[in-house]
């Protein structure tokens, strides 16, 4: 699995337009039932991989894939979320808000994605 992402949050709360080659990566994940459903569980908060498959009705290794597609192409956010045993596990929460799909006789497909607020408030690059 490839480990580049299509787009990548910064700091910034400002709309990114994905690079040409990203696209059809990003479109993929969002044509994934699974993915849709993924990014939907983790609007509000971050959730484990165990939370997510339990709020989406997924075997835990379909999540753990779909997790990834999802992280890999920056829609999903990894965290760590700290436990007082030493047992850290990683959380996830959307990266992004808004995903708006054009298309011009200049540059073709285009998207532009914005991020959340949430999520890029908490993002430290």
């Amino acid at each position: 699995m490839s480990t580049a992402l299509a787009f990548a949050p910064g700091r910034s709360n400002e709309s990114t337009t994905v690079a040409q080659e990203n696209v059809e990566p990003l479109l993929k994940a969002l044509d994934d039932t699974a993915c849709r459903a993924v990014l939907m569980a983790t609007k509000d908060s971050a959730l484990s991989a165990h939370e997510i498959a339990a709020a989406c009705d997924l075997p835990v290794s379909t999540t753990y894939r779909k997790v990834n597609q999802l992280t890999d192409v920056g829609l999903l956010e990894e965290r760590t979320r700290l436990s007082l045993s030493g047992n850290h596990t990683s959380e996830y929460v959307r990266a992004v808000e808004n995903i708006v799909v054009s298309v011009s006789s200049e540059h073709g497909l285009e998207l532009t994605v914005s991020p959340c607020e949430a999520a890029s408030a908490h993002t430290s690059f």
